[in-house]
């Protein structure tokens, strides 16, 4: 219903962000509804997923996983952006209003999404309108709305 409403209210031309790690009925709605030009993924798995891997394997107490984490989404996030922006079709001020969709903990790779941090920035910085997809989070982790709807800056990721 988000997607296809956000396509609905924003028109054809709007566009909806997803990571190629997200769970997959998602991202193929994403191109029913706003188009396969619109609907862009984020690459991560093949880039980025082994820097998160390697993160994870490493961590200890001197090392702040849920930092680090958050550095290598938002990177990936910031990537895409950027390559958007060099294409010369898009500039910042044209994102406002794109989805951001995440997933709270993804279905094929079980990685929880940092969705508090990519939230704020998202919002922030680009202006866009986040859903996130909690369904595989459900009584394993908090899902707080509340802050994620507001400016991102507390609670739990």
């Amino acid at each position: 219903a988000v997607i296809g409403g956000h396509a609905r209210f924003h028109g054809n031309s709007s566009k909806v962000f997803s990571f190629d790690i997200n769970y997959g009925s998602n991202k193929k709605m994403c191109q029913t509804y706003h188009g396969q030009e619109n609907a862009i993924e984020i690459p991560f798995e093949e880039d980025f997923l082994p820097l998160l891997r390697k993160i994870q394997s490493s961590s200890n107490e001197d090392n702040d996983y849920h930092l680090q984490a958050t550095d290598v989404f938002l990177s990936a996030f910031d990537s895409t952006i950027q390559n958007l922006i060099r294409g010369g079709k898009h500039s910042k001020s044209s994102l406002a209003g794109s989805l951001l969709l995440l997933d709270h903990i993804t279905s094929n790779t079980a990685i929880h999404t940092p969705i508090m941090s990519l939230a704020k920035y998202a919002k922030e910085e680009y202006g866009m309108i986040v859903a996130v997809d909690g369904a595989h989070s459900l009584l394993s982790l908090p899902l707080e709305m509340s802050n994620i709807l507001s400016d991102g800056s507390d609670g739990q990721e």
